[in-house]
């Protein structure tokens, strides 16, 4: 192998390998619920098509400028910043309202 197809092989290794550390630390692949590794599987294919969309929700979030929200952050620091707010829907004049219990000023997500 030439020694630029070497390095390219070890960053894209070092890349899978920084995936597996997200999905242990993040997605907590480290206790797996079921007993057999069949369903095991199946909870691991579900288990990363959530971490897929959750990337895809950070970086439509980030498109949209949200505050606060970064490409570094990790899924915990983006429920808390973003995702669990605690919010109620109220009736007023003949509309329900979102009310958002939280000093920023949170918009709709736009796709």
């Amino acid at each position: 192998m030439s020694e630029q197809s070497v390095i390219e092989f070890y960053n894209a290794r070092g890349d899978a390998e920084n995936l597996n550390r997200y999905l242990l630390n993040d997605f907590n692949f480290n206790h797996l619920p079921f007993p057999d590794m069949d369903t095991n599987t199946v909870y691991m294919y579900l288990i990363a098509i959530c971490a897929t969309l959750f990337e895809w929700t950070k970086t439509t979030l980030i498109k949209n400028k949200t505050k606060a929200i970064t490409f570094s952050m990790r899924t915990k620091a983006v429920c808390f910043h973003y995702i669990t707010v605690a919010t109620t829907f109220i009736s007023h004049a003949r509309k329900t309202i979102l009310k958002v219990f939280c000093s920023e000023n949170y918009s709709i997500l736009k796709i």
